[in-house]
């Protein structure tokens, strides 16, 4: 692939740098797998995505360590919230999840935040910043990835058009897929939806 190149390291195993146009900036996340991923604007080099990865270096492999140390403890915590420190690292792993696949299709978002809300498991508003429920971390991957896309189609799409579930579903990789996903996620916790 002419815009993804991939490089192996030490301690941090296999990089993927990645072009893309929707990248303002370069911006480095952590995979859910461990992976680290690079994605840059097209007009960057390959160089200085690399030195930016060095600056990086440190950061990169006490991350992957911490996100090691939480798959090795967590088998998801029912009903009451993890510690602040467990629960601070399950949210990263999510805002990385946020990046991958804001990358992967091309969505732009200002900022993502997180927040205790009662209805609601996400939001996107006008102006692309989206809001995430704190109890996301107690979801399947597939819900999560579910919720994580839904806002990042609001980012185009500001209402629940035929438009928006199409994009969704196109997104997910079949038809109908986006509904039905909604319905299972209704039986996680009554009452609370995305917007």
């Amino acid at each position: 692939m002419a815009n993804q190149r991939e490089k192996t390291y030490d301690q941090i195993g296999t990089v993927t740098f990645r072009k893309t146009r929707s990248n303002k900036y370069i911006r480095l996340s952590i995979r859910m797998d461990g992976r680290v991923l690079v994605s840059m604007p097209t007009r960057v080099a390959w160089r200085d995505a690399e030195s930016f990865l060095r600056q990086k270096y440190d950061w990169v492999i006490e991350q992957k360590d911490k996100m090691a140390r939480t798959m090795q403890e967590e088998e998801r915590i029912p009903i009451a919230l993890p510690p602040d420190e467990h629960l601070r690292q399950a949210q990263q792993l999510i805002f990385n999840r946020l990046d991958e696949l804001s990358d992967q299709f091309g969505f732009e978002y200002r900022k993502a935040t997180f927040r205790n809300q009662k209805t609601l498991w996400g939001s996107c508003s006008h102006d692309n910043k989206i809001s995430l429920n704190i109890n996301l971390v107690h979801l399947p991957p597939h819900l999560v990835d579910y919720v994580l896309l839904h806002e990042l189609v609001h980012t185009k799409v500001k209402n629940h058009s035929s438009r928006f579930w199409q994009q969704l579903d196109k997104c997910i990789g079949s038809p109908s897929s986006g509904k039905k996903l909604k319905k299972e996620l209704n039986n996680f916790r009554p009452g609370f939806r995305c917007a």
